[in-house]
């Protein structure tokens, strides 16, 4: 009988929380704060190689990739922050109150590097 409330108090906290930062910077960089914070709500799918559907060509492992035939983070910067603002990213979840603000700071700030 423990063991099964025990499960269910683990499967309730789990559900309930959203992987948020702890404070939003007051400048954030893709190389410092926004591509930790995507890795670990985007790039599961926006990775290389895609994944649940997600396209090829719209990567947020990278920043962009002149290079490549890939748009990343920069030329993605406002489909990111409108995918988060509607909660239609990731699906599942969504993303923390103050990560939804340090992508509205970084993409306000010109989406720097």
């Amino acid at each position: 009988m423990r063991i099964l409330a025990l499960c269910l108090l683990l499967a309730s906290a789990c559900s309930a929380s959203v992987k948020d930062i702890y404070e939003v910077p007051a400048d954030p960089t893709y190389d410092k704060d926004v591509s930790f914070y995507l890795a670990d709500h985007c790039v599961l799918c926006h990775g290389s190689p895609p994944n649940r559907g997600a396209p090829a060509d719209f990567r947020l492992d990278v920043y962009d990739d002149p290079n490549a035939d890939v748009l990343g983070a920069y030329a993605m910067r406002d489909a990111i922050l409108r995918n988060a603002e509607s909660g239609r990213m990731p699906p599942g979840g969504g993303l923390g109150k103050n990560g939804k603000e340090m992508l509205r700071v970084w993409v306000a700030n010109g989406a720097p590097r």
